[in-house]
């Protein structure tokens, strides 16, 4: 967009919010600030200050993006999820979770709607302070009151919850619920699928999910390899992880 700074292409408001982020990526923060500054009030909407929150978040810059929350809150800017799941997921990376909570209720008390990533995060927090309840309390609301949300990732942090606490059961009942919410086509899904059922120590689902996964994309690459390979080793199967590893062209001897 450079080009159109120097001659002069006269910015729509949105336009704005666009630049800001492209200057953070390919500049730094430090001039995504000059930017921001440089801009007059008018052209300050709520678009450009939620893109400035989202680089500090990005950049973990914890009091800068609580002091233009802040700010967004007192302008009465803040109407949707995204600038609390920025925060919010902010916290997590700087592995503050206690402070999740504190940042739904808020939401609440605004009557500010959640999305799907608002209660994904929210569960991964409760799971990270070991409140198991908490987790399973999160996924009821959003069930009861939001049933049009939630995604395969919800179950997985469900499952995940459940594998740390010891409830193995349960964290089954999650992993299936997971496969008949995910895309076939969704890579991700399929690694987290082997890891979660590895630490079950369930070998014969870990394969079936393997195979599937293969069946379905084609294409196996070395991240799904590496992925397999690590619920192997997790599983003690020795036999099966040297016949991997031979199939990718690499012995035992050479790691």
């Amino acid at each position: 967009m450079e080009w159109m700074v120097l001659r002069k292409f006269k910015f729509g408001l949105t336009d704005h919010a666009v630049h800001l982020d492209l200057i953070a990526k390919v500049k730094g923060i430090d001039a995504a600030e000059d930017y921001f500054s440089g801009l007059p009030i008018k052209s300050r909407i709520t678009s450009v200050y939620g893109t400035l929150l989202n680089c500090y978040c990005v950049e973990k810059m914890s009091d800068k993006a609580e002091m233009l929350f802040s700010k967004m809150l007192e302008e009465k800017m803040v109407v949707k999820a995204l600038p609390y799941n920025n925060l919010m997921n902010l916290y997590l990376r700087l592995q503050m979770p206690e402070k999740v909570p504190v940042l739904w209720g808020e939401m609440k008390k605004r009557n500010v709607e959640p999305d799907t990533f608002t209660f994904n995060i929210l569960m991964r927090s409760y799971s990270l302070l070991k409140d198991v309840e908490g987790v399973e309390r999160i996924f009821e609301e959003m069930k009861l009151k939001h049933t049009k949300l939630g995604n395969w990732t919800t179950y997985s942090n469900l499952a995940i919850a459940y594998i740390d606490s010891g409830h193995h059961m349960k964290a089954k009942l999650a992993l299936k619920n997971l496969e008949a919410e995910m895309n076939n086509r969704d890579r991700e899904a399929y690694h987290f699928l082997i890891s979660l059922y590895s630490k079950l120590s369930d070998l014969h689902n870990a394969l079936r999910i393997w195979e599937t996964m293969k069946s379905a994309l084609k294409v196996v690459t070395n991240t799904s390899y590496l992925i397999m390979l690590q619920a192997l080793k997790n599983l003690n199967d020795v036999k099966r992880d040297a016949e991997m590893l031979q199939g990718m062209g690499i012995s035992l001897l050479e790691l």
